[in-house]
């Protein structure tokens, strides 16, 4: 009997030592044991306050809000899909080739976020890397809207961002293809032209992003014609004067 009490007894204090192992659940800038606690608040860490105590305080890609009871992404950072963690924009600090700590589509490029292969170039603080020739696309063909002469070739055996027969592909964009006369752009598409050595949709037309692979008019008669081929035209001169 005095050996089962002595077991019962041992348990119960090998049971009390594992619970007291678990630590406690701590809350903002309150004192924590690190390795042990755990801070409740999003984006807190058991830390050195500065003044040589461990506590529950913002860290990584967080800092304190104004109201000094919690956590907010830093400048340049923004909060996932789940809200539990900061996610850099482009140009942003990451962690040694962690491409999680970068924006959807992006990369750790050394300790710096950027766009991934087959998306566009972001500018610096960009929060969104736009698809490019090569990423992949649906038949809505919204994916490669961002890039003037490209379209979703949904007939490849994976649907990719992809440029109109008049064009070429330079890395992640398309640029029109070299050209002497208007006739060479023709034999490509019939509604293209020849604009300071590149070819392009001629005024009026543009390469339908979930169309196919030809310049074709996207826009109705009368006056919203003349907008848009205006538009157009004005969209086709810029990207021609970008690879003169």
């Amino acid at each position: 009997m005095m050996a089962n009490i002595g077991m019962l007894t041992k348990c119960c204090l090998l049971l009390l030592i594992a619970y007291s192992c678990q630590g406690a659940d701590v809350a903002y800038d309150t004192a924590c044991t690190s390795g042990t606690d755990t801070c409740t608040v999003t984006g807190t860490a058991c830390i050195d306050d500065g003044a040589g105590t461990d506590k529950c305080l913002c860290d990584g890609f967080w800092e304190a809000n104004t109201a000094s009871d919690g956590c907010v992404c830093k400048a340049t950072y923004n909060l996932n899909t789940a809200e539990d963690a900061c996610i850099g924009e482009v140009g942003a600090t990451c962690t040694a080739s962690t491409d999680s700590d970068c924006l959807a589509n992006g990369v750790c490029t050394g300790t710096t976020c950027a766009c991934g292969a087959n998306f566009l170039t972001g500018a610096s603080n960009d929060d969104t890397c736009s698809a490019g020739v090569g990423a992949t696309c649906t038949a809505s063909g919204s994916e490669c809207r961002h890039v003037p002469g490209g379209y979703c070739n949904t007939a490849a055996t994976s649907a990719v961002c992809a440029c109109g027969a008049a064009y070429t592909a330079s890395t992640t964009t398309c640029v029109g293809a070299t050209c002497t006369a208007d006739s060479v752009c023709v034999t490509l598409d019939a509604n293209s032209m020849c604009y300071n050595g590149k070819c392009q949709c001629k005024a009026g037309y543009s390469v339908n992003p979930s169309g196919t692979n030809l310049c074709v008019t996207t826009f109705g008669s009368g006056a919203k014609s003349i907008v848009g081929s205006i538009t157009v035209l004005i969209g086709s001169l810029l990207l021609a004067m970008l690879y003169m």
